[in-house]
């Protein structure tokens, strides 16, 4: 396995790249976000060291320093296919790969194979189209404006919000709270979609959970539960919520998410394999630690751990 700090270099040198023409717009930084928050061996700690590179424009001094460490650093073959299949996860997040990424791909993994030679052109191609393609894909449109909005401050909190005051309902929370309380129930949402069905039992104890954890009325917190249901079954971005939730929240905060999530997972039918699976790689992405994943999985009796 790559050491971490190879893993950490090698993020630094994607955002390096993704900077080369000196700016990103706020649509691109968070594309570049998204993308490298998929990088799952990335700790709390190291992913705030990340954001650093994302705030302001690296110098191609910095692009050429972090090269030489990934190129000194990838002399395994291990290593260098930890590269390129970062680069591969970075064309392929939006589920497919044109020509040209293809190819892009394909230089350089030649590139890197002789040494580096021209690789960090290369990276920039490959950066470049991701961010670009994310970014469009997202905030192009007829409402791009009102969509950028929404991606930055989490679409279920305005589609809550909206809801609320149509029908003439003032929240009395603050918004960055009621931002949080929409992020939870989006990932609660996606652990009862891990089997295609959501059952009437998982509903309910999605609706209880807002309302014990997090104290929403009896209304607001049906609201809630029924945006988060209708936008999980539209396939609405959880990198982008668990990106998001893990921005606002504390590590308690987080490891307090991870029971509930095991909670709703055991709601009906006992906790399948596919739901553990779910909560693994959502706790994987919230940097919760593998020993904490297990200390909140041993919540659920061992009976109805039908996954373990």
């Amino acid at each position: 396995m790559a050491g971490r700090q190879f893993i950490l270099n090698l993020a630094k040198l994607v955002v390096a790249a993704a900077w080369t023409d000196g700016k990103l717009e706020t649509a691109e930084i968070n594309a570049l976000k998204d993308l490298l928050f998929g990088i799952p061996d990335l700790s709390g700690e190291e992913w705030a060291r990340l954001e650093i590179y994302m705030d302001s424009p690296v110098s191609p001094e910095e692009r050429e320093r972090l090269l030489s460490l990934v190129l000194d650093g990838a002399r395994s073959g291990r290593d260098r296919k930890l590269v390129l299949e970062t680069l591969q996860r970075l064309v392929e997040s939006d589920g497919h790969m044109t020509e040209g990424e293809a190819s892009l791909l394909e230089d350089a993994k030649k590139a890197l194979n002789h040494e580096g030679k021209g690789f960090l052109s290369k990276l920039k191609g490959v950066t470049g189209s991701a961010v670009r393609k994310r970014a469009r894909n997202r905030y192009e449109g007829p409402n791009r404006e009102q969509r950028l909005e929404d991606f930055l401050k989490n679409r279920l909190y305005f589609q809550f919000v909206s809801e609320m005051e149509r029908g003439g309902v003032k929240m009395d929370l603050p918004e960055e709270t009621v931002r949080k309380i929409c992020l939870a129930a989006g990932l609660m949402a996606k652990v009862a979609h891990a089997d295609e069905e959501i059952s009437q039992e998982e509903q309910g104890i999605i609706k209880e959970m807002l309302m014990k954890e997090w104290e929403l009325p009896d209304h607001a917190a049906s609201i809630c539960r029924d945006i988060s249901l209708t936008g999980v079954g539209k396939g609405l971005d959880s990198v982008q919520w668990t990106r998001s939730f893990f921005e606002c929240t504390t590590a308690e905060e987080r490891k307090r998410l991870l029971l509930v999530l095991f909670q709703v997972a055991n709601a009906a039918h006992r906790t399948s394999n596919e739901e553990i699976e779910k909560i693994r790689r959502i706790a994987k992405s919230l940097r919760i630690s593998h020993g904490e994943f297990i200390e909140a999985k041993l919540t659920i009796p061992r009976d109805d751990r039908h996954g373990l």
